[in-house]
């Protein structure tokens, strides 16, 4: 399974490679007649797609670390190899379908990312890393991308009811899909019993939002006011993490009674 990690990876970077349009005729932003690279109310600035080269940093540099003999024995690493493969190789499906211009799949396929992001990380926080390396590769890297992943699944549903020439209601729509944006972002910290590195990743997302309609492409008033809204909802949920006597109560909707204690019992 450790090779089969490094694999994924090494099939993600050709990806975003390709999806950057190093490779090929083509790129995300100009697939489906360009509908990708058109912005819509919920779409990020830019700038903020410079966090893909953080998040594929992190994954490969995870996916040669877990690959060394030293980590051959972790029973955390184990137990979460599957979901890592599954999250690595559904981002490289999801631009593979977006090259070829399949807008409503891309949707399907992001989603199907989310969810496989949201167990990864629910299954993380089962057991404390050893390392400060463990955290910032795996916990860090993993919590990163669930944040990203988060607003990119309602950006692809904005994308594909744009393609679809659904434009009545914008406004109003997207300040439901940011204030949704946030209420998951909160959901997600207290499922995990809070992540930095999730919240980071969903106030990155947000708060390109909110620059790009009020100084950049699409602008519009009410959707800047409703992502700055959600970004501080989502800090202020992440900064209860490091408030000292505070913790959140871990929800363990997937892990009671099954995998993380048995993963324990292992140490």
């Amino acid at each position: 399974m450790r090779i089969a990690v490094l694999s994924a990876a090494v099939i993600a970077l050709a990806g975003f490679l390709a999806g950057a349009g190093h490779v090929g005729n083509s790129s995300v932003a100009a697939a489906a007649d360009g509908v990708f690279g058109s912005p819509t109310l919920v779409s990020p600035h830019s700038p903020a797609f410079g966090i893909w080269a953080v998040i594929y940093l992190g994954i490969f540099g995870y996916a040669v670390w877990q690959a060394l003999p030293a980590q051959a024995d972790s029973a955390r690493l184990r137990y979460v190899r599957p979901l890592t493969v599954a999250a690595i190789l559904l981002n490289a499906t999801w631009l593979a379908v977006v090259l070829m211009g399949h807008v409503l799949l891309s949707v399907l396929v992001v989603a199907a990312l989310f969810t496989v992001l949201v167990a990864l990380t629910v299954r993380l926080a089962e057991l404390c890393p050893e390392t400060r390396t463990e955290r910032v590769l795996v916990d860090g890297t993993f919590g990163l991308y669930l944040g990203w992943i988060c607003l990119t699944v309602f950006a692809n549903v904005a994308v594909w009811l744009s393609s679809m020439g659904v434009s009545a209601g914008a406004t109003a729509w997207s300040v439901i899909v940011l204030t949704a944006a946030g209420a998951a972002g909160v959901a997600l910290i207290l499922l995990t019993g809070s992540r930095i590195a999730v919240a980071f990743g969903l106030i990155w997302a947000l708060s390109w939002i909110a620059y790009g309609r009020m100084a950049g492409e699409a602008p519009n008033t009410a959707s800047a006011i409703a992502a700055a809204c959600a970004a501080f909802v989502v800090m202020g949920a992440g900064f209860l993490k490091v408030v000292p006597g505070h913790s959140y109560p871990r929800l363990r909707m997937w892990s009671a009674g099954r995998g993380g204690h048995d993963v324990a019992s292992q140490r």
